[in-house]
């Protein structure tokens, strides 16, 4: 059986080392030119966001709202800074058309004075950083799926060593990574499936092992194969936040056999028994309860996300919408 390299390659992108690491005091970033607002002093008290953006990206120009939003909810405890790598005459025109849509700090500079130290750490934007106010370099990632970092690190509750492991073993992966693609030159099933084993023991919810695992299974047409590798997540040592897409990944598994119902419940509820708090894990619950059947648990549990973000209209559509599927 010949092995699709197309379908599997689609799921793979090499990550870079990076320079800078979890827990690393941030370099300040040279040569800022001020558009709006006015770049967060390093003894200012604040947590620091730093988001590298550009008017041509069209998922950057979506988030603005959101980060506008941000900052106002935690002016008191934030500093936003958005950084493009543009010029003058394309940035300052953008911005002031912006008006107080995008309301928080906006500087640009030449790429060159943060490529050797932020730069290795994405490869592509909207990419965010979060440093502590002790000037700790403390997660980087989607700025749209900050928000419950923002509230852990305001809270205290943020784990750091937590973080600075999944880093390390995210470093570790790369060469498994590397590994793993160069199986696939084999065509031999069972050598990508050791290879894609190697890295999901690294890191147990890797994206691209997991999907490596279930495009074997689909392509052995045997879906024990992607249960046994769901099966076998140590769940222990995995926060909240990764149970969750682990959960989110079933419930909207458009294939039933692969859907694993479950274990989406199972991994769900331990997710949100980790971060009680979080709308995001509440709301996933609440749809693996749905596509279980149990649309009481589905509403209260939506209730409940609810009810943290009142201002979120999608969550209390999702609410109403489980509450006339009970009514029909």
């Amino acid at each position: 059986m010949r092995f699709s390299l197309q379908i599997v390659m689609a799921f793979l992108c090499m990550q870079s080392v990076a320079a800078l690491e979890i827990g690393d005091i941030a370099p300040a970033i040279p040569n800022l030119n001020v558009v709006k607002g006015t770049p967060a002093a390093e003894d200012s008290g604040k947590w620091r966001v730093v988001e590298f953006w550009a008017t041509w990206c069209g998922p950057c120009v979506q988030n603005i709202p959101h980060l506008t939003e941000l900052q106002s909810e935690y002016a008191e405890y934030i500093h936003i800074t958005g950084i493009s790598d543009e010029d003058k005459t394309t940035v300052v025109p953008f911005v002031e058309k912006q008006g107080d849509r995008m309301n928080y700090c906006v500087v640009y500079t030449d790429r060159a004075n943060y490529a050797e130290t932020y730069g290795p750490l994405f490869q592509g934007i909207p990419h965010a950083f979060l440093i502590s106010p002790d000037g700790e370099f403390l997660w980087h990632g989607h700025p749209g799926e900050m928000d419950v970092i923002l509230k852990q690190a305001i809270a205290g509750t943020y784990d750091i060593e937590a973080a600075k492991r999944k880093a390390e073993a995210q470093k570790q992966s790369a060469g498994l990574e590397e590994a793993l693609q160069k199986s696939f030159q084999t065509n031999d099933l069972e050598k990508i499936s050791k290879a894609a084993d190697a890295l999901l023991a690294i890191v147990p919810v890797h994206e691209q092992g997991m999907n490596v695992k279930k495009i074997i299974a689909q392509q052995k047409n045997d879906p024990s194969i992607w249960r046994k590798t769901l099966e076998h997540i140590e769940i222990e040592n995995l926060s909240g936040e990764e149970l969750n897409s682990v959960a989110w990944l079933l419930v909207t598994e458009e294939h039933l056999l692969y859907r694993n119902v479950d274990l989406a419940v199972h991994f769900a509820e331990i997710a949100v028994e980790k971060s009680p708090d979080n709308s995001a894990l509440l709301d996933t619950l609440a749809r693996a309860y749905y596509v279980a059947g149990k649309i009481d648990q589905a509403i209260s549990t939506q209730e409940r996300a609810a009810k943290l973000e009142e201002h979120d209209m999608k969550l209390e559509a999702i609410l109403n919408y489980y509450k006339e599927l009970k009514n029909l």
